[in-house]
Formats: C-alpha cells, structure tokens, sequence
C-alpha cells in the first residue's frame, strides 16, 4: 500500500538572496532604533525570573556535568600547549595594576578576624598543633638526653600529648592574637605577594600540572554528585536570582545604547539574527501556523509538481493506392 506523503512548507520571504537581505537590513533597522530605549521597556523582569525559578527542572544536571567534565579536559588539552606564563598573558599596564595591588597591605576586617579564630579553634588545628609540639619535645629530649630513645617516645606519647592538650586552649588563642596582630598582618601580606607573584611567573603547563591525574580522576564523580546536589542548586538558583535583581535594579532606567553599542554593530547583530529568525520561520508548526494566519506572507505551501502526460500516439495519414 503506497505510503501518504506529506506536504513540507518552504520559507518564501527567504525563497531568495533578496529576500534575505531586505529581511536583514528590516532587522538593522529596528536594532538600530532601540538604542534609545530604556533597558525595562526592553526586557520583562518578571520573565526571567520566572525562567531562573524553572531553570532547576529546565535543564537536565546530568548532562550539565557531563558538559562540564569534557570542557574542563579540552581546557587542560589546551593550556598545556602554552608556554607562556599568566603574567606575559597580560598587557605592561594591566600587569603594572595588578603589581601595584598586591602591594597594598592586606588587612583583616572585624569579620576576618572572628574567622580566623573559629578556623584556630578548629580540632583539625589543635591536632596539628598538637603533633607539632610532640614532634618538637621529643626531639629535643633525643638531643639532649641519649636515653631516650624510641620506646621511650612511643611510651610517653600519650602522657606528652594530653599534657599539651592541656595548655591547647592557650596556644590557639596565642596564634589567633598572632594572626590578626595588625604588625604580623604585614608578614602575611609578604608573604601573599610573594606566592601570588610566583603563580602568575609559572608557566601555564606547570600549574596544570598541578594537579595529579588521581586528582583528575575522583573530580569527575565529584563533579557529577555536585550537579545532582538540590541543596546547591537551590542556592545557585538563589544567587542568580539574586543577582539578576541587583543587575535589573542598577540597568533598569539606563538606555540600551550605554550598555550595548546597538548603532556601530546593527548591522552585524542583524547578520547574527537572521539566519535565527528564518531557521524560525521553516520549522513545520511555525511555518504552518504562520501561513495559516498571514495568507502565506511568512510561509506557504511548496508548489505542486507538474504532473506528467503521457503522448497520444497518432495515425500516420494513409497512403495514395
């Protein structure tokens, strides 16, 4: 049984080159005239709002992460053919800023400063405090006192690190006050700058090699396991609804031509659009749609292929007997 054909919709205002370039010096043109338009007669806040709350269920993490593993491996790819450093990356003025601001000391903000006491307070810092002392302790008694030896040390372990756990408290509290101690802030800044400096002076396939390739290895699960986190993506989604709000706040009132050069690049931006907007126009729903409502001006149907007719054949006229 012959199977039914359907009928595809052509785009007839693209039918030709023409067309095209009346549809895109159309679009130059109205780009153009928006240049004076204030950014909220431009843009519904209320729309992308809603389209930042529905983006947790809108997009598939998954392949999110996914996206993010394999563009994360061609960064590296790339970045390990450079052999330039961060700082040849950047132009002599930009450079000498960026210089300039690492000289400026760093100082500690109030809330700084309680952060670097609840990070001193800390078990994992009073255990490493904790070893350090042990480790000093016994190997000043090796040195001044040939008896003790390891038995010794691993008898008294226990009696010498509760001993120093019991003057913990003081420790952390004396390394807190030397941290945020306006004087000792300048040797943190020292030394800020100094590692910074380095960092940028390395070269970029040094410092992808950083990290191991087991390092590599277990972020791709991370990776995956971050995407498929609820509670991150709800603060993601809260962060960007955040900012968008802040950012709408502060462009609301301004002209689209502050923020984006619409008169110098309208013709290229309408180059860009174009194509989109006739790639639009040819999807079959659309393309039926809009030649059912517009009479054909955007779309209409293909028109019908001649058919073919077969030839008479004709009696040769008689003979003279």
């Amino acid at each position: 049984m012959p199977t039914k054909k359907t009928s595809k919709t052509r785009r007839a205002p693209v039918a030709n080159d023409n067309a095209l370039a009346g549809l895109t010096a159309a679009l130059a043109a109205d780009i153009a005239s928006l240049a004076d338009e204030p950014i909220e007669n431009l843009v519904d806040p209320a729309a992308v709002r809603a389209l930042l709350e529905r983006s947790e269920t809108l997009v598939h993490h998954e392949v999110v992460a996914e996206l993010i593993v394999a563009a994360s491996r061609r960064i590296a790819r790339d970045l390990r053919t450079r052999q330039s450093s961060p700082w040849d990356l950047l132009d002599a003025e930009l450079a000498a800023e960026i210089d300039l601001l690492l000289d400026t000391d760093i100082i500690l903000s109030e809330d700084a400063e309680n952060l670097v006491g609840r990070m001193m307070g800390r078990e994992l810092i009073r255990d490493l405090f904790t070893d350090v002392i042990h480790t000093a302790i016994v190997s000043f008694n090796k040195k001044v006192n040939p008896l003790f030896g390891g038995l010794a040390s691993a008898m008294l372990e226990d009696q010498i690190k509760g001993f120093i756990r019991f003057f913990m408290p003081l420790v952390q509290a004396r390394a807190t006050s030397f941290v945020v101690d306006r004087r000792n802030q300048e040797l943190f800044s020292d030394f800020s700058r100094s590692f910074v400096r380095e960092l940028l002076d390395e070269p970029i396939p040094n410092l992808v090699a950083l990290v191991s390739a087991e390092q590599k290895r277990d972020a791709t699960p991370l990776i995956h396991k971050l995407a498929a986190s609820e509670s991150l993506r709800a603060m993601t989604r809260e962060m960007a609804l955040s900012v968008w709000e802040e950012v709408f706040a502060a462009m609301r009132h301004r002209k689209l031509g502050e923020l984006v050069d619409v008169e110098t690049h309208a013709g290229w931006l309408a180059e860009q659009a174009a194509p989109v907007v006739t790639a639009a126009l040819a999807r079959p729903h659309l393309a039926a749609f809009l030649h059912r409502e517009f009479g054909g001006v955007a779309a209409v149907p293909p028109a019908p292929k001649p058919r073919r007719t077969k030839k008479k054949a004709t009696k040769p006229p008689d003979r003279p007997a």
